[in-house]
């Protein structure tokens, strides 16, 4: 009895050792069945964060394209802008010199053939001896004034049309403004005595200016002939200066007729316009024109102040010579 209480205890416990080897198998079989489940799950989530990575990508790629595209059409539509502005500039500047070319073969069919044909028809007359000595003199002083307005007005014009060829290049050197004005005066001396004008030259003795002489030969010539025009009998006109640090000031100043402030606002713009003289004297209106180019290639300014009936101040600046 006791061996086969003892065989059934053996037995018991082997069952009991048997379940306990089925539970672990079990827990074994689930144990693997969840690391399964866990690797699954991971291949997953690296899958969806490779998607997403290569779905970002694609898209940075995308914003950068399309950013690169964008940065390339405001280029070309900044470029396509500027031809615009620079073409709209050229057709500006071709409808001025169109405007300007007509008005100088108006200039040159009426204000240079008819002093011209006025003097031939003279000089036809006083050669068969139409004229008197006192007439002859009298038609001697309108010759020459003739003569005088057509030479600075075909100097005026070839100045002009050099310089729309390219063909005037700046020769700054120093010189004395003072002798330049000196032997500027003497040349119109004999217009402005013949319509009672004093001229004066207070520019200091040893004022040196480092600029193109001709070129400030032929805005000082033009500013004093335009005083001139513009002045009646007993005016002055003075030519004085003042010098800073680098620059030197040159002004022509008159006691003459003066002008209202329209007209003032457009003397240095590109349309060519004349005002007849005190005396009816004609003009090209070139002369301003030429004076604002010749002292801006020259490195200066040039403006002027007037008022009605209290005369007219034309300024410009040019660079101070070096020691």
């Amino acid at each position: 009895k006791e061996k086969e209480q003892t065989l059934k205890e053996v037995e018991e416990l082997t069952r009991e050792q048997q379940m306990q080897i089925e539970l672990l198998n079990a827990e074994m079989k689930l144990r693997d069945a969840v690391i399964q489940h866990q690797k699954l799950l991971q291949k997953v989530y690296i899958g969806l964060i490779l998607f997403s990575l290569a779905f970002a990508a694609a898209l940075y790629y995308a914003y950068v394209q399309k950013r690169k595209a964008n940065r390339l059409l405001k280029e070309k539509n900044d470029e396509i802008s500027r031809q615009r502005d620079a073409i709209s500039r050229q057709a500006d500047e071709l409808r001025e010199l169109n405007a300007l070319k007509d008005k100088l073969f108006s200039i040159i069919a009426h204000d240079l053939r008819s002093p011209l044909f006025s003097l031939i028809t003279m000089l036809n007359i006083a050669k068969e001896g139409h004229f008197t000595p006192e007439n002859f003199k009298e038609i001697l002083d309108e010759l020459s004034v003739n003569v005088n307005h057509t030479t600075a007005l075909l100097e005026n014009l070839l100045t002009w049309a050099k310089t729309q060829m390219h063909g005037v290049k700046v020769n700054p050197q120093n010189f004395d403004l003072n002798q330049l004005v000196n032997s500027r005066i003497q040349l119109l001396n004999e217009a402005a005595e013949n319509k009672e004008i004093k001229l004066k030259n207070s520019i200091p003795d040893g004022t040196f200016v480092f600029a193109d002489t001709d070129m400030s030969d032929i805005v000082i010539r033009n500013l004093i002939s335009n005083a001139i025009k513009f002045c009646n009998a007993g005016d002055r006109i003075t030519i004085w200066s003042t010098t800073c640090a680098d620059r030197v000031t040159v002004c022509v100043e008159d006691t003459g007729r003066g002008m209202t402030p329209d007209v003032l606002q457009k003397l240095f713009g590109t349309q060519i316009t004349s005002t007849p003289g005190t005396k009816n004297e004609k003009g090209t209106g070139l002369g301003l024109i030429l004076c604002k180019e010749f002292v801006q290639m020259n490195g200066g300014e040039i403006w002027a102040e007037s008022q009605p009936d209290k005369g007219s101040k034309f300024f410009f600046t040019l660079p101070k010579a070096s020691v």
